[in-house]
């Protein structure tokens, strides 16, 4: 992942993307669940998270994400636990899963949102 400080999105290449290794498998988690319409957090335009996001046509929250260097990422909004040992993990994150993308590095957002 690419660190950005003026980004709030994180997100990480899922599926469709050569090489397979550089890309997450969903299928392969126990944790990774993708965020209905619904979610509180799918509303556009929300305090804090300015992220623009729509329905697809499955009712999962879409995303489409835009830089200022011109690349973009979208995908869904997926919430995923990361464990890094058997005493060490994170609570559930909210984060995209990019289908589409121009880096398929991904990004770690980390500004103030």
């Amino acid at each position: 992942m690419v660190l950005d400080t003026g980004s709030q999105l994180s997100w990480i290449q899922c599926h469709k993307k050569q090489p397979p290794t550089a890309s997450f498998d969903p299928s392969l988690s126990s944790t990774f669940s993708i965020l209905p319409c619904t979610h509180p957090l799918c509303k556009p335009r929300i305090p804090d998270f300015t992220l623009p996001t729509s329905c697809d046509q499955n009712r999962l929250c879409h995303y489409s994400y835009f830089y200022a260097d011109g690349t973009y990422a979208e995908g869904n909004l997926v919430r995923e636990k990361f464990t890094f040992s058997r005493s060490v993990s994170t609570p559930p994150l909210i984060l995209g899963c990019a289908t589409e993308s121009t880096d398929p590095r991904g990004i770690l957002g980390m500004n103030l949102g």
